[in-house]
């Protein structure tokens, strides 16, 4: 088993899912919740899709390269 082949996989992964929990946490929760209450599938939709499609891929690089990360 070669191990050096898994880490480049592995580096992707966790890459994967800083990516996503920022995006998780770009949700605005307050408008998510009145655009449900409200019954309002596109207003909710449109909050969910705008966290999504942001690009926080400068911000994760900056914290991991303060944290000698990079």
């Amino acid at each position: 088993h070669n191990v050096e082949d898994k880490i480049p996989g592995q580096i992707r992964s966790v890459l994967n899912v800083q990516e996503m929990t920022a995006r998780a946490l770009l949700v605005d929760g307050v408008a998510l919740k009145a655009a449900q209450d409200a019954g309002d599938v596109l207003g909710a939709n449109g909050i969910l899709m705008d966290a999504f499609y942001t690009d926080v891929r400068p911000d994760l690089a900056a914290w991991r390269e303060s944290r000698g990360l990079a």
